[in-house]
């Protein structure tokens, strides 16, 4: 499965309609996105909690969704969860769930669909989710070197349909070794979903990409060639 990561994020703003809308015509077969809830209980769709505006800061959780497109500045392009199943209804979707306080409005919206992975780098997320849902699809990501401990309980307790894996974790451990902990990973029953923080990713794809299930690409455009797929819809 080839997802967009937050679209297709090279070309347009991340975590937008355009770059969604682009990033399946371009060969992905969903999206990857993040999730916050807003001060009215609309579940937005951004990275970070926090954004600057001529010099200030802004937390999306104290204000209004449109409070948030006034001061923001993609301004009206910041979108929402239900904006994104509406849109593209046939589409796969890993909802990355930043905030806790999301959980329960995640699950209303997208917990019953069965293209979603809900998936979060926080255990107690992660646990707020199952504990409303022994159903959903969950993803554990790895964000730091340690959190790759936290995997085997995680995966028991839980039952985690996918961990997460940055390619970025070649710099640590090397591509040889890499290629062994998502065997490893793998042999304990999930999928193992790549995607990339700040690497050349298409340096180790094809080195790497025979032993992921879901690759969450910057550039879906070309991860299409790489894995042989039409390159547009």
């Amino acid at each position: 499965m080839l997802l967009g990561h937050r679209g297709l994020k090279r070309f347009y703003p991340e975590n937008t309609l355009p770059a969604f809308r682009k990033a399946l015509q371009y060969g992905a077969d969903g999206v990857e996105f993040d999730v916050w809830l807003t001060k009215d209980g609309k579940l937005i769709v951004m990275h970070d909690r926090y954004f600057r505006t001529n010099g200030e800061t802004f937390d999306v959780k104290t204000l209004k969704l449109s409070e948030i497109k006034r001061l923001h500045p993609l301004r009206a392009m910041v979108t929402t969860v239900d904006e994104i199943l509406r849109e593209f209804p046939e589409a796969y979707f890993n909802v990355d769930v930043k905030d806790i306080d999301a959980v329960d409005d995640v699950l209303k919206v997208a917990g019953k669909l069965d293209g979603v992975i809900l998936s979060s780098d926080s255990p107690a997320i992660l646990r707020a989710i199952r504990e409303r849902d022994e159903d959903v699809k969950l993803g554990f990501s790895i964000v730091e070197w340690n959190s790759l401990f936290k995997f085997p309980v995680l995966r028991r307790k839980l039952g985690l349909y996918s961990l997460h894996v940055p390619i970025d974790a070649v710099d640590y451990v090397g591509l040889s070794a890499l290629k062994l902990l998502l065997r490893w990973a793998r042999g304990m029953g999930v999928k193992i979903a790549l995607w990339n923080y700040q690497q050349d990713e298409f340096k180790y794809l094809p080195y790497l990409v025979r032993y992921c299930d879901i690759l969450i690409s910057d550039d879906v455009s070309r991860a299409s060639r790489l894995l042989g797929k039409r390159l547009f819809r």
